[in-house]
């Protein structure tokens, strides 16, 4: 199932399915009510996926934590300093805090500060771990 939070023609947004029809719009009020384990149900609603805005799968997350976890990655990071992966990497995760208020949807511009010359494009993968859903 992939899903979305839109917004429909009124601005409200909702909860959906996206299938190859269009959007199913689903009972929870938000996605991370849906996540919380509430409103898997559809609704009767469908929805054209021209006639709505996809926003982002999780708009307003509550905490946004980036691992640096991709093996290549910090070995190319370390090869820079002339030393090998140190052990304690593999131990433990390590991870920052980024801001959550930094979360835009599909086809919104990224904005470049001005006192920025070029922006650092990296492929993120999400997922949401735990819950008391």
């Amino acid at each position: 199932m992939r899903l979305v939070t839109f917004a429909d023609p009124t601005g409200a947004t909702h909860v959906g399915s996206l299938t190859e029809a269009g959007v199913r719009q689903l009972d929870a009020p938000s996605m991370i009510a849906w996540l919380c384990g509430e409103g898997h149900e559809a609704t009767e609603v469908r929805w054209d996926v021209g006639q709505v805005t996809l926003l982002a799968p999780v708009p307003e997350p509550p905490s946004v934590r980036d691992f640096y976890a991709f093996e290549g990655h910090v070995a190319a990071g370390w090869r820079r300093r002339g030393q090998p992966i140190p052990p304690y990497w593999y131990e433990a995760p390590a991870f920052y805090f980024s801001n959550p208020a930094s979360v835009i949807g599909p086809d919104v511009p990224v904005r470049r500060p001005a006192v920025t010359r070029m922006l650092d494009f990296e492929l993120e993968i999400a997922a949401v771990i735990g819950g008391d859903g």
